[in-house]
């Protein structure tokens, strides 16, 4: 019997359907409470109606009050473009690569020196008031302490 059911998915499946479905999601820039991440569940949805599957899209309200169980639900963001420039080249432009901006940022037009940060310690933070960070560290562990500092932004 599994051999049945096998051969028949099997007809169905490939690694290019999949690999073309997965470059369709990806066009959009899924960052929860977006219209970007609503566009993907969209476009999720009618792929499944499309193949006759049962589907409910749920659409929860985003407006930085609402709880759902113990999680607050940030207010919807939104992006239209950015970019980054550095000594009048373009280091990173969101149209061309829509993961380049950290989700929820803040919209920022100013010049500002950039400064590394390599390592987690008060010492690190001292001269980032107006200045962006820029770090390989994860954002989680930077954000709080830049901004607390006075960074600008980091990136």
């Amino acid at each position: 019997m599994f051999k049945q059911i096998f051969d028949s998915v099997r007809t169905e499946i490939s690694g290019k359907k999949a690999k073309d479905t997965a470059a369709q999601i990806a066009r959009f820039h899924r960052i929860e409470v977006s219209p970007h991440y609503r566009g993907a569940a969209g476009w999720c949805y009618n792929q499944f109606r499309g193949y006759s599957l049962s589907t409910e899209l749920t659409h929860y309200t985003a407006d930085g009050k609402t709880m759902y169980w113990s999680f607050l639900l940030p207010e919807e963001w939104s992006i239209q473009s950015a970019t980054l420039k550095i000594g009048g080249e373009l280091w990173a432009e969101f149209c061309e690569n829509n993961m380049s901006v950290i989700q929820r940022s803040s919209p920022i037009h100013a010049e500002a020196e950039i400064i590394p940060i390599e390592t987690i310690d008060e010492e690190s933070f001292k001269n980032v008031k107006g200045k962006i960070v820029y770090t390989p560290l994860p954002l989680e562990k930077v954000w709080c302490t830049a901004f607390y500092h006075g960074a600008l932004g980091i990136g």
